[in-house]
């Protein structure tokens, strides 16, 4: 019996074992998520717009570069993109951290893919951050940052021969 309760003891405080509880905003996160997806892969222009802050402060950087600071220049990117394009990304090792009731952070790996008739034309992976705001129309984009790995050049030898 002691073996038994043991066991349950230890199992129930091994990390993984039992999924942590989230907080409703970490939820709504996850779900915001899911719809930030769906709604870049259909590019519909309004429903684009519902996702990022349009107030000024909204700022999206790739590889370290300002690439969109505003709202208008994703949706030209977005919607300038041909119609027979399908896009899909996926996201993985998620990590949502509410920074108190209305601000969260997300830091998620991706991998994104263009495809042309079924067939992949293109396709890139990285990592993203993004810090999102909850206004009254639900949580929105405030800054993002995604990066994707470059080759580095390999480190200088040294020659330890004397």
């Amino acid at each position: 019996m002691f073996r038994i309760a043991l066991t349950l003891l230890c199992l129930a405080l091994a990390p993984g074992v039992f999924p942590a509880k989230t907080s409703k905003a970490e939820d709504e996160v996850r779900a915001f998520l899911t719809r930030y997806r769906e709604t870049i892969k259909k590019r519909d222009e309004a429903a684009v717009r519902k996702l990022y802050v349009s107030d000024g402060r909204f700022a999206f950087y790739e590889d370290g570069q300002l690439r969109y600071k505003s709202v208008d220049k994703i949706v030209k990117a977005l919607t300038g993109m041909p119609a027979s394009l399908d896009w899909k990304s996926t996201y993985t090792d998620t990590e949502v951290q509410s920074l108190g009731n209305r601000i969260a952070l997300v830091r998620t790996n991706f991998d994104s893919k263009i495809f042309n008739n079924g067939k992949q034309v293109y396709g890139w992976s990285g990592v993203t951050t993004m810090v999102l705001e909850k206004g009254d129309s639900g949580w929105q984009v405030l800054s993002a940052h995604s990066s994707t790995p470059k080759p580095r050049p390999a480190p200088a030898r040294s020659d330890s021969k004397r």
